[in-house]
């Protein structure tokens, strides 16, 4: 009687599963290298991603602002511009159609730095009103004195009136032999602290101006609250745009900041006692004077 046996196994069908294995596991790691690969490039998307986002809405501004504000040439243009208005240019705008005017500091009292009436401004970057009032303050004390460290940035994209085009006095120095200025920029173009008031000058703003910017107080006797006119007036205009158009006495955006400027201009007359008498007693602001 005979007995079966098992059969022997055959080499060739050991080593091919011993190789489809090998292939099995080779498999595996490469699916598993590929999917750590791809998550390691959208990890690396997502940052990239988030530092453009920052980059298009913080300090100083857009990409585009940014390569404005970064070139001297624009800069030195637009300063020069703004800091050299014609006297003829403010005479014949007068008060150029606006209305808003100064308002008593509510138990105010002096306020100076190093003898001189101080004049402190409080706003932010990304403001757009700011972006607007910040124009026709440059114009005024320019009048007055001597600006350096001016720059150029834009308000938020994300806040009505989008990317106006104004300076910032976040490096600013301002020289007079009548006035002192105190700028303080709040917050960036993203609304990120950037310049700490202090106590005396949080404790003004929450109690006569209302928490509100931009606010300026002029001398502690009187004060702005918001801008002289509505930032809609230099929508699409570029800082060139906008400096080089302040000659033109018929154009809109012009008669605002330039009548704003006007009106600035009165005000600080008061504090310096009419002086200089070139600015202090030309016939706009005695003009404008008696008509207040």
């Amino acid at each position: 009687m005979s007995t079966s046996q098992p059969a022997a196994p055959r080499r060739g069908s050991t080593r091919a599963r011993r190789v489809a294995h090998q292939q099995a596991v080779a498999a595996k790691r490469h699916r598993q290298r590929r999917a750590a690969l791809v998550a390691i490039a959208l990890v690396v998307a997502l940052f990239a991603a988030l530092v453009i986002a920052k980059a298009d809405t913080g300090h100083p501004s857009s990409p585009a602002a940014a390569a404005n504000a970064a070139n001297p040439s624009t800069t030195g243009v637009v300063v020069t511009r703004a800091t050299s208005v014609p006297s003829a240019v403010y005479a014949a705008v007068g008060t150029g159609g606006t209305t808003a005017q100064a308002e008593p500091v509510p138990g105010g009292s002096a306020m100076t730095v190093g003898g001189k009436p101080e004049v402190l401004y409080l706003g932010a970057e990304y403001c757009p009103y700011c972006a607007a009032q910040r124009w026709p303050l440059v114009l005024a004390l320019s009048r007055f004195g001597t600006f350096t460290g001016l720059a150029l940035t834009e308000s938020t994209s994300t806040d009505v009136y989008p990317n106006t085009n104004t300076f910032t006095f976040l490096h600013a120095a301002y020289t007079s032999a009548y006035l002192a200025f105190t700028p303080v920029e709040i917050y960036d173009r993203a609304g990120n602290p950037l310049q700490t008031p202090t106590a005396a000058e949080q404790q003004l703003l929450q109690s006569a101006g209302q928490g509100g910017i931009p606010f300026i107080d002029l001398g502690g006797a009187t004060m702005l609250r918001s801008s002289g006119y509505s930032p809609q007036l230099l929508a699409g205009m570029t800082w060139t745009q906008i400096a080089a158009g302040l000659t033109d006495t018929g154009s809109p955006a012009t008669q605002a900041i330039v009548g704003t400027a006007n009106r600035i201009t009165g005000q600080l007359c008061e504090l310096t006692h009419n002086q200089p008498a070139a600015v202090c007693q030309s016939p706009g602001i005695r003009a404008l004077e008696a008509a207040e």
